[in-house]
């Protein structure tokens, strides 16, 4: 799981129909549905999904931490096909933001040890509020309060009570990848005693804003996975040099009339003013971060079913096809200048001039062929996720600027300040003024909440319904992301001010906002924000890993949400490539690693093994596999 995702944190939660179309989630999983020669199934045999699943309702208490005596059904998802005698451990996926099935198709790592592993019970439980998993809201009051974090977890210890009750007291093992991660790790610390590991996979746990993540992580990590530590060797650079020649030649009607014809723009598409464009750059670079969040080594539906354009398999190292035209350097970059061609312009921060643009003609343009070989390999970078269906005759940018409308969330998922594609100066005070907009302030369970309101409508369960009242109830904010264009080496203009800090763009630590509006005819979010995330920095103690145990915490670098993974030495996600060992012990007293992942995508090691896999998958694997035996045993 979320996602989205290209930079920044927390959007206007108020706007809710735009929300929704964000959220849309939809079945996904790999291309091929059949086994690799790696897999512990026949080779070219179908590979296991959710119609292999023995489907079950659990009633479960709607609030677990109060006296309100109304239930839902969470759905599960039950798979006993291979313990053909007694029931010896439990692996259960802990649900996040989209339906369950999506996680019982795609979590290889889960059927591939149970196959190896006769006795194994496998769980996917679904999240509340999600799909099939939400309660009868009409007549409710606050309905969309109690979906959170907390209670969530408590769901999942109440999951592990009831299997216990069947089958005694098996040792159980949490699953998750990205927010589903979070909650791996979040529950093996909450309830030791109802999880005896966790395998948290992409889970950015230090994204939240008191952890103080690098915040252009995520834009390091998709330079990454442009760059030559991704395979594609002058790619970054060649794209970073494109940006600014995109804003000053979009300047005149020369200039504009060059660029459409160069990336097949739809007519009348690229407007007429000035900044032009730079709206065409910030609309290239807007779907590279989930081009590198989907960056798999075997075809893949996965993201842009959750993000993007549908049912669409994206190509195998889908950003190395991005950058296939760009290989070769094309231009010189400096921080204040750019030259292709023998042509310089000026680059100031987040402006441009030139003295040979304004005036240059259309055949002028036409006779740089290092020129218009950059903006040929720009469009094809960019058709790689617009144009996923191959069936665009022509362009939009107002169509295809990001996967999602304007911001990426975890999954999919977090929520920004701005869209990414703001100037500079004015993103910074477009983040302040909307910080009145963002996210809400989250009491612990047993306090008191704020003035109760009764729900007149259902809440329309579906896919990724959960993630919206999470962010609001619990001020989910991660932050890792938040910048992009100054010194990550591929997007530009920057979307921050110059030595933006992150009070500049949240406001002081303890400072608030308004709450979310809720969907008509629903009620439940409190009245007012935080940011800063000071509730969930509290509940789940930061930074410290003083009370976890048996955990693998892993990431994959070409993913931009690994910028916010747990680490015992962040030069591990500084840019370019990184060649340090594989597995990196963060507390062996306690057994809690981390696993890199140096060409891995969002949750890779999670995925059913292929025979294309980077060696750093299947090393995962198996170091998974055994951390599960000891943890077991």
């Amino acid at each position: 799981m979320r996602a989205a995702l290209t930079a920044l944190a927390a959007v206007l939660l108020s706007q809710h129909a735009a929300a929704a179309r964000r959220l849309r989630h939809r079945r996904r999983w790999r291309a091929s549905r059949f086994a690799s020669r790696r897999s512990p199934f026949a080779t070219h045999t179908t590979l296991p999904d959710a119609q292999n699943c023995s489907w079950k309702a659990l009633t479960q208490q709607l609030d677990h931490f109060g006296s309100i005596e109304k239930t839902f059904d969470q759905r599960l998802c039950l798979y006993d096909g291979f313990a053909t005698k007694n029931i010896t451990r439990v692996l259960l996926y802990v649900g996040n933001e989209s339906p369950v099935d999506e996680y019982v198709n795609n979590t290889g790592l889960m059927w591939e040890y149970a196959a190896k592993r006769p006795g194994t019970l496998l769980v996917w439980a679904e999240h509340r509020y999600e799909a099939r998993s939400t309660p009868d809201t009409k007549g409710m009051r606050d309905c969309l309060s109690f979906c959170t974090v907390e209670q969530a977890l408590a769901d999942y210890a109440v999951v592990i009570q009831k299997l216990r009750a069947i089958y005694g007291q098996v040792p159980v093992v949490a699953v998750g990848g990205s927010y589903g991660g979070m909650l791996a790790a979040w529950f093996r610390l909450k309830y030791p005693a109802s999880v005896q590991g966790a395998i948290a996979a992409s889970a950015p746990i230090w994204g939240l804003p008191l952890c103080r993540p690098p915040l252009n992580g995520g834009a390091i990590a998709v330079a990454r996975a442009f760059g030559k530590a991704g395979g594609s060797e002058h790619c970054a650079r060649n794209l970073r040099g494109a940006f600014p020649l995109m804003n000053e030649i979009g300047k005149t009607p020369t200039g504009r009339t060059f660029l459409s014809e160069r990336f097949r723009l739809c007519p009348g598409s690229l407007g007429t003013d000035e900044e032009a464009g730079l709206r065409l750059a910030k609309a290239v670079q807007g779907v590279f971060f989930d081009v590198a969040e989907a960056d798999y080594p075997f075809p893949s539906t996965y993201i842009t079913s959750a993000v993007g354009p549908g049912n669409y398999a994206l190509p195998a190292w889908p950003a190395r096809v991005a950058c296939s035209e760009l290989l070769d350097l094309m231009v010189d970059v400096t921080d204040d200048r750019v030259t292709v061609d023998g042509v310089s312009i000026s680059v100031d921060w987040d402006a441009t001039s030139s003295d040979f643009f304004p005036t240059a003609s259309v055949s002028d343009l036409e006779s740089m062929p290092h020129l218009t070989k950059l903006l040929h390999g720009a469009l094809g970078a960019w058709s790689v996720w617009c144009n996923v269906t191959h069936t665009l005759k022509c362009f939009d940018p107002s169509q295809c600027d990001s996967s999602n409308g304007d911001s990426p969330w975890l999954s999919h998922e977090t929520h920004r300040l701005s869209d990414g594609h703001v100037d500079g100066v004015e993103a910074a005070r477009r983040r302040l003024d909307a910080v009145d907009a963002t996210l809400k302030q989250q009491t612990p369970p047993f306090a008191t909440t704020t003035k109760s309101d009764t729900c007149s409508t259902q809440y329309a369960g579906g896919a990724a319904s959960a993630w919206e009242p999470v962010v609001c109830n619990d001020d989910l904010n991660l932050v890792n992301y938040l910048h992009q264009g100054d010194t990550d080496g591929l997007y530009w203009p920057p979307n921050h001010a110059p030595n933006e800090t992150l009070e500049d763009a949240l406001g002081p630590i303890g400072s608030k906002g308004a709450g979310c509006a809720p969907p008509p005819g629903l009620a439940g979010y409190p009245t007012t924000s935080d940011p800063w995330s000071q509730w969930l920095d509290a509940y789940f103690g930061r930074k410290s890993l003083e009370g976890y145990s048996n955990i693998i915490f892993s990431n994959g670098l070409l993913d931009p949400w690994s910028s916010a993974g747990v680490y015992d030495d962040l030069t591990v996600i500084e840019p370019g490539r990184y060649t340090g060992p594989w597995l990196r012990n963060l507390s062996s007293s306690k057994d809690v690693s981390a696993l890199i992942l140096p060409l891995g995508a969002h949750h890779l090691d999670l995925m059913f093994s292929d025979d294309d896999d980077p060696p750093e998958a299947p090393y995962a694997r198996r170091v998974e596999f055994a951390a599960i035996d000891r943890w077991t045993s």
